[in-house]
Parts: C-alpha cells; structure tokens; sequence
C-alpha cells in the first residue's frame, strides 16, 4: 500500500471490476445468469385442489372489493398444500430474481421486470408490493395453470427482508438483490447485524453460479458480499459531495466486524456513502501503541479491513 511513512492511508470499499461485455441470450431469451431447464412439476390432488381454492379465494376477494387478491390466494393454498410454492417454482424450475432491503425494493422490483421484458422475456412480479410469505406465494399461484405449470420465463420476486430465510428454500433464487439495509421494524427483524447476519447465510447458500448484487455504499451489505465464494456484482453511487451527514442515529457507521470507525469522502444519505476504513502502517519511526485498536484490525477478517504492516528498513 502506498502513502508516506507514518501516515494513515485510506483503503476504499471493494469496487465491482469494468463490466464485461454483455452475455448472450439464450434461445427463451434469457441471460445465462437466468437461464435453466425447464420442468413440469407432479401434479397431485393436494396441488390441484389448492391451485383451485387460491384462484378462487382471488377472484372472490377481488370481487367483493376486500383487497387486491394478493394476500388471500397464496395464505388458502398454503393451507391446503404447504409445499405449494416449492413445488410450484422449484418443481418448474423458473428462475427467480429475488430483490429485498430495507428501502427502494417495489421501485427495483418494477424497474427489473420492464428491464427484462423490454429484452423479450415474460415476466411475472408481484408488483403491487406484496412482499410477506403469502404474497409471494400469491405471486407463484398466479403465473401457474391448474395443473401447476408456470408459463412465465422469469418471476420476480420483491421480498421483505425478514421473509426470506422462510422462502428461501422454496424459491432458490438464481439472482438476489440487496438494495440495503436499514435499524427499521426491531420488532419483526430484532437487532440489524442480526438481520445482516442472516441475509449473508442467505447468499452463502446460493449456487455458485447465481448473482448477488449488491449495494457497496451500504457497509454492513458490502461485508457480507466478501464472503460469497460464487458470482456477486456491487453497485454504488459516485457523487461530486455529500447530501447528508454523519449522526449518532445513522447506523452501520464501523466496520460490521472490528468496530473500527468508519471514515466517509461523501454521505449520501445515513450511512450509505463513499466509506473507506483505515489501514494502520507501521514504519520506522511511526509506532502505533494503541494494543485495542490493533487487535481490532488484526482479528478482523472483512478483506478491506484486514491489518496491512509495512516496515521499511
């Protein structure tokens, strides 16, 4: 690393390398990322009765005016057949586009759905922003004939965040988005490293050969991006200045896993933003004695925090 001696130099948040040129298509026109082999899934008297039931229960919501029939289809199936929707989508092997965060999921839903019609691909999305268990299931019952046979080439599935370790096994997504993530509903989601916590086992867990993309400007995201052995692809902004500033309410404001301050060229809002953690040097006549913040740096195992000692002679 460079800099001179005694001086602390910045190390910047990990940057998604220049894009590679575009992928082809496949015949279905879909991109290899989404591309997989289509099945029929075994059609039984449970699935057929709750495909039935679902469609009805819709309707009839609809009808009557009781909502948009987005909740109640996949809450009766679920009831009648609680492996409904993975047999549904992991049955029928469609590729599923999975997008959850804090913030911005429904208007990143819908702009990846036209992105990927606008390409020829038809597309299912639950685009009113039913995000729970039951809607995504709705989301799976709609796009299905009776006898389970999902016509759609890709589902995008907007997901709440404390839903997806539920269906995550269910839906098998070959593509996860993570907008960011934010100290919101402790209630349902208890403390935010836990919820980071989680939605990094989640994207262990994907095949290798699925994406995850996620936002860099969000600290506690980038980390657990680092730990995918598979494909992963980061998305930041690059604004001239900051739009907000640094308070005691902002949140992932250190390193998710040393506590080490984080330092930021440019706020954007919160804590997103142009970050960087700092990387000790020791040279010759620069001596850092401060044994807590070096043991901080040393036992940290997040890539762009790891300890850098450089001595010169």
């Amino acid at each position: 690393m460079g800099g001179q001696p005694g001086r602390l130099a910045p190390m910047t948040a990990p940057k998604t390398p220049p894009a590679a040129p575009a992928s082809p298509v496949d015949a279905a026109g879909l991109p290899p990322s989404l591309a997989g082999k289509r099945r029929t899934p075994s059609l039984t008297p449970r699935l057929f009765t709750a495909l039935v039931a679902a469609r009805t229960a819709g309707t009839a919501s609809r009808l009557l005016g009781k909502g948009g029939g987005t909740q109640v289809p996949g809450r009766i199936a679920r009831r009648i057949d609680p492996n409904v929707l993975a047999t549904l989508v992991g049955g029928s092997g469609v590729p599923v586009v999975a997008i959850t965060g804090s913030n911005g999921k429904t208007t990143t839903a819908r702009f990846t759905a036209e992105l990927l019609r606008g390409q020829g691909v038809a597309v299912n999305h639950n685009s009113l922003g039913s995000n729970l268990i039951h809607g995504v299931t709705s989301l799976a019952v709609a796009g299905a004939d009776l006898r389970g046979r999902v016509a759609a080439d890709a589902l995008v599935a907007e997901v709440d965040e404390g839903t997806l370790l539920t269906v995550l096994t269910d839906l098998a997504p070959r593509v996860l988005v993570v907008t960011e993530l934010v100290r919101d509903q402790l209630d349902r989601f208890g403390e935010l490293h836990a919820l980071g916590d989680a939605l990094a086992w989640v994207s262990k867990q994907m095949p290798a050969d699925g994406v995850v993309v996620a936002n860099a400007d969000d600290p506690l995201v980038a980390s657990f991006t680092e730990e995918r052995d598979g494909r992963r692809v980061t998305f930041g902004l690059e604004l001239p200045g900051s739009l907000d500033k640094i308070t005691r309410a902002a949140d992932t404001i250190r390193c998710p896993r040393c506590r080490a301050d984080l330092t930021y060229r440019a706020v954007y809002l919160s804590h997103l933003g142009d970050w960087a953690y700092i990387a000790i040097m020791l040279t010759v006549g620069y001596i850092v004695d401060d044994h807590d913040l070096l043991g901080s740096f040393a036992h940290c195992t997040f890539p762009a925090c790891i300890q850098r000692i450089v001595i010169n002679d």
